[in-house]
């Protein structure tokens, strides 16, 4: 049974049949005859197809380039040639398409996933027998995502969408090989917006986070950042401390530092920067609002740093100490480091133990100062006689020792009797093994 075809389709079929004539389709080709049959452009060319003659077929669609092609009328050309070559196989152009006088099977995909309200439809094209390629939303709207007379893979959001769901149509040339993907959007139900810190998570100091729970769990947003004039702060950092870690008992040095405004406001009015030595405090300064506008920054230092005594010490820098001034951030206004104390060596000398020793500036004896004073010490004795009776010795000595924070060396004689070398009267002979003779003792 054929079908009565509209004015506009024998106009087409007119328009058709002049082209395949003038393109040279009723022509000999390898001694085969070919013979143009348009047979029921709507019954698959069956004369062609029983016959074993069926060797190609144009597929072609009274589809302008918006329509939907699911509802356009698809007129199909057979061209057959007496040897029994098979081409094509499929005589509805329902997966087929000819290009270039050959069968060609398009070979594309698509998918898509749910992000909140939104939709990515992601298409891939490995073969679009030189067509073009249409992605839509496969409703009413029939909206638009892709189209390309050459098509590559690639993907589209769908925004903002309701609850409910989405498919999506892939197709290429006049509609064969259609695939389709769909995807659903929950309905989400969300919880009231709960305000929280300034800063809060991703947000930027000046705005406040707010937070909900949603169920299903992230089918829309459950964090936003929202400006809050209560969020505009200064921060008193302070970047820069620095000084010698290492001095000596009762030396005098100093610490510099730079207190930096990394906050989002100025502060209303004006604080100090003080510095401290073991929690004592040694200098301190004007923390200028003037100078305190964000980003702006302080430079101070404090040269009235001293420690009396050996060991670790703290040097500490606070700006804003008393916090009186509202900050973003209270646990960054103060630095410290450890100084380290040193004795400093031989800062002077004094007698101990009849010697001079050097002393360093912790008052702790060190090593002995040269030369040494020395010990007492005599000579050795000489004798002699007096009244040519009496024996007598002598001999030279030297006391040495220390006072105050120096030596000193004292030379003196020991002069001593030592017997009565006769019984008595003059001595004229030996008595025992001595003798007095003439002043020598002999």
């Amino acid at each position: 049974m054929y079908k009565v075809l509209s004015h506009k389709k024998i106009l087409f079929l007119i328009i058709l049949t002049a082209f395949l004539i003038s393109t040279g389709f009723l022509i000999k080709i390898a001694n085969a005859d070919f013979v143009f049959i348009v047979d029921s452009f709507f019954t698959s060319c069956p004369n062609c197809f029983n016959k074993g003659h069926f060797t190609s077929k144009s597929c072609f669609s009274t589809c302008g380039p918006f329509d939907d092609p699911m509802t356009c009328d698809i007129l199909e050309v057979c061209l057959c040639y007496y040897e029994s070559v098979d081409c094509c196989t499929d005589t509805n152009c329902s997966s087929l398409i000819c290009n270039n006088y050959s069968c060609c099977d398009p070979v594309h995909t698509i998918s898509c996933s749910v992000s909140g309200d939104n939709i990515e439809v992601c298409w891939t094209v490995t073969e679009s027998c030189g067509r073009s390629m249409w992605v839509q939303r496969y409703d009413p709207s029939f909206k638009s995502l892709y189209g390309a007379s050459s098509p590559t893979s690639g993907c589209e959001w769908d925004n903002n969408l309701s609850s409910g769901t989405y498919k999506y149509i892939a197709l290429v040339g006049t509609g064969v090989n259609a695939v389709y993907a769909e995807c659903t959007i929950a309905a989400c139900d969300c919880t009231s917006w709960a305000s929280g810190s300034c800063g809060g998570g991703t947000c930027p100091d000046s705005e406040r986070q707010h937070t909900r729970s949603c169920d299903p769990s992230g089918c829309n947003d459950e964090t936003k950042c929202e400006s809050d004039p209560t969020c505009l702060k200064p921060d008193f950092d302070v970047i820069s401390f620095s000084g010698p870690s290492t001095v000596e008992v009762n030396e005098t040095f100093t610490y510099s530092s730079t207190v930096k405004n990394i906050g989002n406001a100025q502060p209303d009015s004006n604080s100090v920067i003080r510095y401290y030595a073991d929690g004592t405090e040694k200098c301190g300064y004007g923390l200028w609002r003037s100078y305190m506008t964000p980003g702006g920054t302080e430079d101070t230092s404090c040269s009235s740093l001293r420690f009396t005594s050996a060991g670790n010490h703290t040097v500490k820098v606070c700006a804003d100490p008393d916090n009186n001034i509202p900050e973003w951030n209270e646990g960054n206004n103060c630095e410290s480091r450890t100084v380290t104390v040193t004795c400093r060596p031989h800062e002077y000398y004094q007698c101990s133990d009849n010697d001079v020793y050097w002393y360093n500036s912790c008052n702790i004896k060190e090593d002995k100062k040269l030369p040494d004073c020395g010990e007492d010490s005599c000579g050795s004795w000489s004798y002699y006689c007096t009244d040519n009776r009496y024996r007598r010795r002598t001999r030279d000595c030297r006391d040495r020792g220390c006072s105050g924070n120096s030596c000193y060396d004292t030379p003196y004689t020991v002069d001593e009797a030592v017997s009565d070398c006769c019984s008595g009267g003059t001595c004229t002979g030996w008595r025992g093994d001595y003798r007095c003779s003439g002043g020598w003792y002999q």
